[in-house]
């Protein structure tokens, strides 16, 4: 007898059914998916999309944590600087200098 379904696995753990979003793409772009897909060794082009999904939310944590940057300090604003940070750098400067 076969085990739960993926679906019914899902309800157990009490989790909603998954989504279906669809999209068109020119023949191009669903060539360099697939490419894409390969190279990254995904095994479909879901699992193709679904990372694709990951790196757009990752963009766009950094660019909400940029714009509240920009709310507080003004746009352009340089970030502070601690000791820790300008010691690190001086540090960085000074290796560099001596490896070239």
């Amino acid at each position: 007898m076969a085990g739960p379904s993926a679906m019914t696995k899902c309800m157990m753990g009490r989790m909603t059914a998954p989504e279906i979003v669809q999209a068109r793409l020119s023949p191009e772009d669903a060539a360099q998916l697939d490419d894409d897909r390969k190279v990254l060794g995904l095994a479909t082009r879901s699992d193709a999309v679904r990372e694709g999904l990951r790196l757009l939310h990752k963009t766009a944590r950094y660019a909400a944590l940029a714009q509240e940057y920009d709310d507080f300090y003004g746009p352009g604003a340089q970030a502070p600087m601690g000791d820790i940070a300008a010691y690190g750098d001086q540090v960085a400067a000074e290796t560099l200098a001596r490896n070239v």
